[in-house]
């Protein structure tokens, strides 16, 4: 006749928590928060740049707006680089300036920027703690310590905030210093390719269906 096994009293304890929440559905499995989330949640250089708002609601055309208007960017792209502009600013002042922004964080900046009375007077003594200044390349050696100052900051982004940068609004190195934009009012400037760019554009497009014609053939 089988017989029931008791087990011991410290197995039964070991085996308890795992059984503790056991046929109860709405029993929440409560896990802790990553590193970097932790290191977060007590920087209080974070806290203030987290619960800093970008627009002031007493303005009639608030900080994205300009952004959009000089940018030509929808509303939730906008959104998405003010919250890469954000994480920029913190690395910016926990790295003491060693950054390099990517064009479109840097975008955002420059913005930032044109309200100088709010940047200086304002923003960065009260959530940055001191001026965060935007120094221009000056040619020379520039282009290759940017080079390294980006991939720092790649780097950097991903230790405090404990994921990689999204690839569209931080490209690779190569891929960031490839072109340099420029700004262009669309309000009251047509942004048209130049010619030989057009030309080479049918011409492929031309030698395509070409291509696909003898095949059908």
């Amino acid at each position: 006749m089988p017989q029931l096994t008791r087990r011991p009293r410290a197995q039964r304890d070991r085996l308890q928590p795992a059984n503790r929440h056991r046929g109860n559905p709405h029993a929440a499995t409560v896990q802790a928060p990553s590193p970097a989330a932790a290191r977060l949640a007590v920087c209080p250089l974070w806290q203030r740049l987290a619960a800093h708002p970008w627009d002031d609601p007493r303005d009639g055309h608030p900080f994205s707006a300009r952004l959009r208007d000089a940018t030509g960017w929808p509303h939730t792209h906008t959104q998405r680089v003010l919250h890469e502009y954000r994480r920029f600013l913190y690395l910016a002042v926990r790295r003491r300036g060693r950054v390099c922004p990517s064009a479109a964080v840097d975008e955002a900046w420059h913005t930032h920027l044109l309200d100088t009375p709010r940047y200086f007077g304002d923003f960065c003594p009260r959530v940055l703690g001191g001026p965060l200044h935007h120094v221009p390349g000056r040619g020379g050696g520039d282009s290759a310590a940017h080079r390294r100052q980006y991939r720092a900051t790649l780097g950097a982004y991903r230790w405090a905030f404990g994921e990689a940068p999204p690839a569209d609004l931080w490209p690779a190195p190569d891929e960031r210093f490839a072109t340099q934009p420029i700004h262009v009012d669309r309000r009251t400037h047509w942004v048209l390719p130049r010619p030989g760019a057009v030309w080479r554009a049918a011409g492929a497009r031309l030698a395509d269906a070409n291509a696909n014609a003898d095949a059908d053939a």
